[in-house]
């Protein structure tokens, strides 16, 4: 996991999770952990951006608001940009 904290937000710039690890909550402890590192820092929320549809599922289900989508983006895939409060 790779990210960037500006203007008090996070840019999750990368997430990765081999195949045979997925499922095992090993993404979500990754993303747990630059998210507590960005509110050390000052962040106040953070924000991810995938082509995948069943990611940014997974990423609504880790408590991530979904605020812009952009179909056929990109060839067949879509864009979503989602956002999460890392504050109360």
């Amino acid at each position: 996991a790779m990210g960037r904290p500006e203007f008090q937000r996070l840019f999750v710039n990368f997430l990765w999770v081999d195949q045979q690890w997925r499922g095992t909550g090993l993404g979500a402890e990754a993303l747990r952990r630059l998210e507590a590192l960005a509110l050390e820092r000052g962040c106040v929320d953070s924000i991810i951006e995938t082509l995948d549809d069943g990611v940014a599922g997974w990423y609504q289900r880790t408590g991530y608001v979904l605020i812009a989508y952009i179909p056929n983006y990109c060839g067949p895939w879509n864009r979503h940009i989602l956002l999460k409060s890392l504050v109360g």
